[in-house]
């Protein structure tokens, strides 16, 4: 009987030692390493996602850079650009288009953007056509495509023999240059 008194007592002593150290040493610890864990994953979070935009921000320099006017008289706020006709000229030649005409239209200013139209009247096949408008998606000037008409006429296919007289056609489009003010 006096073992149980002991085996109790020494229980009872650990128990009670053990909560002292529970809510006197430890305290509220474990749930503060709870919250530092949960912001450590939050802080990792935010650090690839820095990592990762800061691997592409070359390319949003040069977006900025390529596409922003200190002012509404800038050089790249000119009409019908010499540069960007260049660059024009240069993506319809590397993807062997026939060029028939380029008319630019006067710019339009909407708030912060000014838009620079131009028709382009341009004869090729559509796998052509397809590769120039993604040369246009990667040019370093923002460009929008307005729109485009394709004439394709049947008539061709009695008339013309020659296959690549057939896959030419004559395409309009209307593209513009996006140029953001300050």
């Amino acid at each position: 009987m006096n073992r149980n008194y002991i085996l109790i007592s020494i229980l009872s002593f650990f128990t009670i030692l053990f909560w002292v150290e529970i809510n006197f040493i430890f305290g509220s610890k474990h749930d503060t390493i709870l919250d530092l864990e949960d912001e450590q994953s939050n802080a990792n979070e935010k650090l690839i996602s820095t990592r990762i935009i800061a691997s592409g921000l070359d390319k949003v320099y040069t977006l900025f850079e390529k596409n922003l006017a200190a002012n509404r008289n800038d050089v790249i706020n000119e009409e019908a650009s010499i540069h960007f006709l260049d660059k024009l000229t240069d993506i319809v030649t590397k993807n062997e288009i026939k060029l028939i005409n380029i008319k630019p239209k006067s710019k339009v200013k909407s708030g912060n953007y000014t838009y620079i139209p131009y028709e382009l009247e341009i004869k090729c096949s559509y796998d052509k056509f397809s590769k120039f408008v993604s040369e246009l998606e990667k040019n370093e000037r923002l460009i929008n495509i307005d729109g485009f008409r394709y004439f394709n006429k049947m008539d061709k296919l009695s008339s013309k023999k020659d296959l690549s007289s057939i896959l030419e056609n004559k395409i309009e489009m209307k593209i513009s240059t996006i140029t953001l003010n300050k």
